[in-house]
């Protein structure tokens, strides 16, 4: 009896147990009837994305179900629409999550890719982006919602990578360099990733590894460079050949995908890179070499609102600050950028210095502390706007060694080699008693004061740099679209002219910027002497340097003879000095768009108190040339009259 009681009390339970099986089997034998249906439709979505979004063809030869879930692809291949051969791949098995087939999307748990390589052409990339951006200029403006978007790319990341990964055999080629990346092995199990890849370019080859962990959140890795080379001639052998060059012993990273916090989305990212060095023209004339490079940044997205947020940091060799951004885009387009207010120890400062760069200033030996800072507010849609603070603070700095240069040298005699386009072409002694240098006392007033008009009105008040006048390139360039004015003082001419070479790069005019700075604040120099230097080194002409030469040169004359329409022509052509000859028209004259400059310049030397009207009466655009500068003009008249005309020199004009 008791038995019975047991088994009747049971049996309920084991009904249940058989219908959940029971269930589970028709789910299975449904599932296999209708997984290919549902895996064809999936790659069917993801045949019309790639055609309809990047204009590729997209083909798979064969499908077939591996087990129960795996789906194995054979012969996969995307093509432009000339056919050829973007991606291929001989077998990619993957084994999707399941429901979310079901969505049309595909999701991996599984991915293994076997002898494959892809094709990456510039010019198809660039047709494709032109494409897009066509596409968006036909159809109406939908307003960007920052935080939506950065969640979706970072969600999106995440999700998209498989829990486990393995490719075998892979090869990238980047034309038209013809790098080749190759990916013998790849693989990501267990949350753990490692790896080796080559690139080359069948003169060039490097070889690293990776190593590194991962979550549904964050990746962190490190990627070692096992090239037996890693010099500076690599650098800028990779530089001629993919336009930069870059070499490191190993890469730290991480990315970590934070998620919404106090309605942001945020993400930070870190960086590190040992013995790292970098070439690159623009940058500076040779590889720019950091012991240790370090950087954190705090990124965050509001609707309408991008930050790298202050408390971001960049090191180098040990010196450390920390930059910050925010761009918003509310009914105007606002850019704000600076440094955080920041003091520190210059001499860890100069020792921080990385080979490449600063190269007059890197073995400065110093004393005290400075103090920085730097904001930048613009509304983009109104350039004028822009507003910059910038301010470098002494406190108790002093400089205990120069290093290559010695800035205070300007008071004393010194060799001045002046370069054109890199190239050495003219050497000098300058000094007082020396050649054709004249005093300042020897100079004509209208000389002097129509070349600070022209070139820097606030000389003689300012510490190196005249902030209306940045203010004022920078508006200009942003509306320009390029680089067409620049916001030199006299100051940095002249250091430009005697320390530096004339190469167009970010390095040598931060390096500029800092010997102004210190030759300014620190009182190396004179303003009276500087500006002596100045206009007995500038070039005036072709072959004629110095204000003595100059004068001679056009007119004839010493220089305390220059009247004042000679002064305004002298100070006209500081920007060209070379193409003087394009000033004049087939009769020898100043052409008419002179006149308007003539007149600003006076009316503003005028206001100043530097001439008085007597000086302007009769004043108009016309000068006398003789000596060799007549000569010539007159060899080259023919050139002149077909030749466009230089920019009419306004826009070097500062008020």
């Amino acid at each position: 009896m008791y038995l019975c009681s047991v088994f009747l009390k049971f049996k309920p339970l084991k009904n249940r147990v058989i219908v959940i099986v029971g269930i589970f089997a028709i789910l299975m034998i449904s599932f296999f009837v209708v997984r290919k249906p549902i895996a064809n439709y999936a790659l069917s979505k993801v045949h019309d994305k790639i055609e309809s979004r990047l204009h590729l063809n997209f083909k798979v030869e064969k499908a077939e179900f591996k087990g129960l879930l795996a789906l194995k692809l054979s012969n996969v291949s995307i093509t432009d629409s000339l056919m050829d051969t973007t991606l291929y791949a001989n077998e990619i098995l993957v084994r999707p999550k399941i429901w979310y087939l079901f969505t049309g999307k595909l999701r991996l748990r599984e991915l293994h890719i076997n002898q494959s390589y892809i094709n990456i052409d510039s010019s198809i990339v660039s047709s494709v982006l032109k494409h897009k951006k066509d596409e968006k200029t036909d159809t109406l403006v939908v307003e960007v919602n920052y935080k939506k978007t950065v969640e979706r790319i970072f969600g999106t990341l995440f999700s998209l990578i498989p829990k486990k990964v393995v490719i075998s055999d892979c090869r990238i080629t980047i034309l038209p360099k013809k790098i080749t990346v190759s990916v013998p092995v790849f693989t990501i199990v267990k949350d753990k990733m490692q790896g080796n890849i080559s690139v080359n370019d069948d003169v060039l080859k490097n070889y690293f590894s990776i190593h590194g962990e991962m979550d549904s959140h964050w990746v962190s890795f490190r990627l070692f460079n096992d090239s037996i080379e890693a010099d500076h001639k690599k650098v800028t052998e990779m530089n001629d050949r993919w336009g930069m060059g870059l070499m490191f012993d190993s890469i730290t990273s991480l990315l970590h995908y934070n998620g919404v916090q106090d309605g942001r989305a945020e993400v930070v990212s870190e960086f590190s890179l040992f013995n790292f060095s970098v070439f690159h023209k623009k940058l500076s004339p040779v590889p720019v070499s950091f012991r240790k490079l370090q950087m954190s940044f705090d990124f965050k997205a509001s609707e309408q609102t991008l930050f790298i947020d202050s408390s971001s940091v960049i090191s180098f060799n040990g010196f450390t600050f920390s930059p910050f951004v925010k761009y918003s885009r509310t009914d105007h387009k606002y850019l704000e950028l600076g440094v955080k207010n920041m003091e520190f120890c210059a001499d860890s400062f100069f020792r921080a210095l990385p080979e490449g760069l600063f190269e007059n200033i890197r073995d400065i030996k110093a004393e005290g502390k400075l103090a920085y800072r730097l904001k930048v507010n613009i509304i983009l849609d109104t350039p004028d706007s822009v507003k910059v603070l910038s301010d470098l603070e002494s406190k108790k700095f002093r400089i205990v060694r120069y290093g290559n240069a010695n800035f205070s040298m300007l008071n004393d005699t010194f060799h001045y080699t002046f370069y054109d386009h890199g190239v050495p072409t003219y050497s000098m002694l300058v000094g007082q008693g020396i050649g054709d240098y004249t005093r300042l006392d020897q100079i004509s007033d209208f000389l002097k004061y129509a070349v600070l008009t022209s070139e820097d009105g606030g000389f003689f008040y300012h510490r190196g740099f005249n902030v209306d006048a940045i203010q004022e390139a920078i508006a200009e360039n942003i509306k320009k679209k390029r680089f067409v004015r620049g916001a030199s003082t006299i100051s940095m001419q002249l250091v430009k002219n005697v320390f530096l070479t004339r190469n167009k790069n970010i390095s040598r005019k931060l390096e500029e910027i800092m010997i102004v700075w210190m030759i300014e604040n620190l009182h190396l120099v004179s303003k009276e002497k500087m500006f002596e230097v100045y206009l007995n080194i500038i070039e005036w002409g072709p072959g004629v340097f110095g204000i003595k030469q100059a004068a001679n040169y056009y007119f004839s004359k010493k220089p305390s003879e220059l009247t004042l329409e000679e002064s305004i022509f002298l100070a006209a052509i500081i920007p060209s000095p070379k193409a003087f000859k394009y000033c004049f028209d087939e009769n020898k004259q100043l052409k008419s768009c002179y006149d308007g400059y003539y007149k600003m310049l006076s009316n503003i030397m005028l206001s100043r108190n530097q001439i008085t009207v007597t000086d302007t009466a009769g004043l108009k655009a016309n000068v006398i040339l003789k000596g060799r500068a007549l000569e010539a003009l007159k060899k080259d008249t023919a050139m002149v009259v077909d030749s466009v005309e230089i920019d009419e020199p306004f826009m070097f004009l500062t008020e």
